[in-house]
């Protein structure tokens, strides 16, 4: 036991991302997460051996009117979007592509 009491079996967090493989279609880096909605998890255990994924909705924005500008004086146009996340450890196992592990919110 250490000074917190916690046993060394405690499992930590689970960090999960988006892997361009599963969001196909979508720059990952131009998803933001919509506010105050249900994540849902669903298990899929044909996947590298069983894996429990994540599912939600977000915004895609636009790059369009950007022209290369440094700022945008309105805000960007978006479409919504259903995304998936898989654990982090399991990224890169499929095939080569993007991941993002932190969103927009």
């Amino acid at each position: 036991r250490g000074s917190m009491g916690w046993r060394k079996s405690m499992p930590g967090p689970i960090i999960y991302c988006g892997e361009a493989c599963d969001n196909t279609g979508l720059d990952l880096q131009r998803l933001q997460l919509v506010a105050n909605q249900v994540i849902t998890t669903v298990h899929e255990p044909g996947l590298l051996g069983g894996v429990t994924t994540l599912r939600a909705t977000a915004n895609l924005l636009s790059d369009q009117d950007w022209a290369g500008a440094l700022y945008r004086f309105t805000p960007a146009q978006t479409t919504e979007v259903i995304i998936t996340a898989v654990p982090y450890a399991v990224w890169c196992n499929r095939q080569p592509g993007a991941m993002q592990v932190w969103l927009r919110a």
